[in-house]
């Protein structure tokens, strides 16, 4: 090691393998780590706001499709106010938009609970967590991120891929969203309308979130230099949306389990949407039985891209900074 460090100018690939990378790219990883780790927590608490609100949410009062509406569209809501606050040059009014959003979301699941001693407690506690880790992320932001200023190229390209991130994402999340609000409208009695369903869709929804989230930050951290978690999109290696893609097929598999218990069991009796759906639910279950193993094969060992793609979504690869 020693000797690499003294002479890596004779032997480069001995330095290559025993050299340090310099202390500033270690702290840049660092950090990046860090800020990683933050937001994962932020997704987290998150995911428990929205399993504790399912769960206690007053049905009798409210309606169970209000509560899943409102999980369907929110993100969709929130990034459509985000992409207007694009265009202008603060960077200060998306944070103090999340901070206004989260107090405003805590209240609405508050109520949702019908203002439980419960729900009271909990969610203004979640609430400031997410609050409160915003905060340290914004800190880092300002202390610790290089500060340069965009070049007329760089903000022309970064607004593109915001609005092609932005149109992309939500459609694919309102394709996969409003499909199992079907089965919310089935009878009470149906194994659609139990906790252990609604609880299930919840974290389903919850992960679509996610994986738009992911795919709009690797898109714009690939305009604006690095292009780490775009390539991982790219190359399929990203295990955050492996994670998704398969919670989504487990959801599928689920519904599908659910489907063919609902049939056989003596409660099923109105003839729509149960019937009707639930049938048809069957039907492509078999079509699709012999994909599934497939299909989570290819999301664990899909190779992505070929190098020979000039570009993704209609998008060329050098937009966005990163070529495959």
């Amino acid at each position: 090691f020693v000797f690499a460090r003294q002479h890596h100018h004779l032997c480069p690939a001995l330095s290559g393998r025993f050299l340090l990378p310099p202390v500033g790219e270690q702290l840049l990883v660092a950090m990046a780590c860090f800020e990683d780790a933050v937001n994962w927590l932020i997704m987290l608490i998150s995911l428990a706001e929205s399993l504790f609100t399912t769960y206690y949410f007053d049905e009798d009062k409210f309606g169970v499709i209000t509560i899943a509406l409102i999980f369907c569209f929110e993100p969709i809501a929130d990034s459509c106010v985000k992409q207007l606050m694009n265009c202008t040059e603060c960077d200060w009014d998306n944070f103090v938009y999340d901070l206004l959003s989260e107090g405003f979301q805590c209240f609405l699941y508050v109520h949702f609970c019908d203002y439980t001693e419960l729900s009271k407690l909990a969610l203004p506690l979640m609430m400031a967590g997410q609050v409160f880790l915003m905060i340290v992320i914004k800190m880092k932001e300002k202390l610790c991120d290089d500060a340069e200023g965009k070049s007329d190229e760089q903000k022309d390209a970064e607004c593109g891929v915001n609005i092609w991130c932005w149109i992309h994402s939500n459609c694919q999340t309102l394709c996969t969203s409003l499909i199992p609000l079907i089965y919310l409208a089935y009878q009470e009695e149906s194994p659609y309308r139990q906790k252990a369903f609604e609880m299930v869709l919840a974290g389903y929804y919850w992960t679509a979130d996610v994986a738009m989230q992911y795919n709009m930050d690797a898109m714009k951290e690939g305009v604006a230099g690095n292009a780490k978690k775009v390539t991982a999109v790219l190359t399929n290696t990203s295990w955050t949306l492996k994670f998704t893609q398969l919670s989504a097929l487990a959801f599928t598999v689920y519904s599908m389990v659910l489907a063919w218990t609902y049939w056989f069991s003596p409660e099923i009796e109105v003839i729509f949407p149960d019937k009707v759906c639930t049938m048809t639910t069957m039907v492509c279950s078999v079509c699709v039985a012999v994909c599934i193993p497939c299909l989570a094969c290819q999301v664990l060992c899909g190779s992505g891209l070929d190098g020979d793609m000039e570009g993704v979504g209609g998008m060329p690869c050098q937009t966005i900074g990163v070529t495959v």
